[in-house]
């Protein structure tokens, strides 16, 4: 279990911190705008540094697969496509 929560940390914290930011905004409403910007930094963060991220790793894995592999790239290519679209 130890393990799991090594593991786990950041994604565990990321998770923890939009519940709180949900309970605060169900309980203060309008008060809470104040951690509006905050959100908005969180957010350009990972538009700036996490999606090329992701696009350098996917051009690396598809660069890897050669001949054999376009199948695959068209099942990975879909899925991320549609990932994108459900959480944009």
């Amino acid at each position: 279990m130890v393990k799991f929560f090594k593991n786990y940390k950041s994604s565990l914290t990321l998770l923890a911190g939009i519940a709180v930011g949900a309970i605060i905004g169900v309980f203060f409403g309008e008060a809470a705008l104040f951690l509006e910007p905050i959100g908005k930094l969180f957010l350009n963060c990972v538009f700036v540094l996490i999606i090329p991220l992701i696009f350098c790793s996917m051009s690396l894995a598809v660069a890897g697969t050669g001949k054999q592999g376009v199948s695959r790239i068209k099942k990975i290519l879909g899925l991320t496509l549609g990932t994108f679209a459900i959480t944009t």
